[in-house]
């Protein structure tokens, strides 16, 4: 969803006219195919490194772009709705499938363990804190200032709210697009590592061959 919204928009600055190669449908699976499958076959997850550095940098700079465009001056009378009263049921549910992805970070909590040039306890707990800290900063940044920007009108995904003619939201759409790139393989390594695991141990018990591990 996230690569869609952005990656048409770009699309269509660049080739004002659109076409097929513009429209979601064609230009998600398109950059799925040229950018995430390459990576969902690194082996080690150490060599994430790099990926996982664009990809902070990228919500970094997006973050920075969101405040940088609000110092001017909101570019309309903006009106910001407070919520007074306590969330109903329907609404929590509606917020429940975030939750669900934040609880898959989880899975990553033991190889990110294992390749700490340190290994202890309470370095992984400040590595932990720390970057949750700066995670919800830049969430709660976001939020305020699209808040302020846009008022009532701004969109759950706050860049759908710019228009494609802004320059520097140009880029933050590129960044964006970029972080989801390069952190969706973390998750396909996790998920092709059950997987492996799984395939050798039933290998193992019905033919009694021993598959060798991935490292």
């Amino acid at each position: 969803i996230t690569i869609g919204d952005q990656l048409d928009k770009v699309c269509h600055l660049i080739h004002p006219s659109g076409g097929l190669i513009c429209h979601r449908d064609i230009l998600t699976p398109i950059a799925s195919m040229l950018f995430i499958f390459p990576l969902i076959w690194i082996k080690n997850i150490a060599n994430f490194s790099y990926a996982s550095i664009l990809s902070v940098a990228s919500v970094v700079y997006l973050v920075i772009a969101i405040i940088l465009d609000y110092i001017p001056g909101p570019p309309v009378d903006t009106q910001i709705w407070v919520l007074t009263e306590g969330p109903d049921f329907m609404t929590i549910l509606q917020y429940l499938p975030t939750f669900v992805l934040g609880f898959q970070c989880h899975m990553t909590s033991v190889p990110l363990y294992y390749e700490l040039n340190q290994r202890s306890i309470p370095r992984y707990l400040v590595v932990l804190c720390s970057m949750s800290v700066g995670v919800l900063v830049m969430y709660i940044l976001t939020a305020i200032f699209g808040l302020l920007t846009f008022g009532l009108t701004v969109e759950s995904d706050v860049l759908v709210s710019y228009g494609s003619s802004d320059k520097l939201m140009l880029v933050s759409r590129v960044a964006i697009a970029v972080s989801v790139i390069a952190s969706y393989p973390i998750f396909t390594y996790l998920g092709r590592s059950a997987f492996d695991d799984t395939l050798r141990q039933a290998v193992a018990k019905f033919t009694g061959w021993e598959m060798a591990e991935q490292s």
